[in-house]
C-alpha cells in the first residue's frame, strides 16, 4: 500500500473504472485526466458538477451503475460524492 500526504488545498478525486472507461457514441473513452487538467481547482462539490456536466457533453449517459466519483479536499472534512448512475439533478 503506498500512502502519502496531502498538501493544503490539494483535492483527491477518486473514481471508478466506470468513468474512464465509459465510452461515447463514437467509441472513445472519456479523456477524465486530459479534461481534469485544464480545469481550475474547484470545491469538491463544484468539481463534481464540473465532471457530471463534462461528462454529459462528451455523450456519457449518467444513469449507468458503476460510475461512481468522490472527491475530497484537504482542508475540509467535506467530501462531496455522487453516484452518477442516480445524478437526477442532471438527468
Amino acid at each position: 500500500m503506498d500512502t502519502f500526504a496531502l498538501q493544503a488545498d490539494d483535492l483527491l478525486l477518486l473514481h471508478t473504472d466506470g468513468v474512464i472507461e465509459a465510452r461515447n457514441s463514437h467509441g472513445a473513452c472519456y479523456p477524465l485526466t486530459e479534461r481534469i487538467a485544464r480545469w481550475p481547482q474547484k470545491s469538491p462539490p463544484e468539481l463534481v458538477d464540473r465532471l457530471c456536466v463534462d461528462l454529459l457533453d462528451h455523450g456519457i449517459a449518467l444513469q449507468v451503475p458503476g460510475r461512481t466519483v468522490m472527491v475530497m479536499c484537504s482542508t475540509v472534512t467535506v467530501a462531496a460524492a455522487v453516484v452518477l448512475a442516480v445524478a437526477g439533478r442532471l438527468a
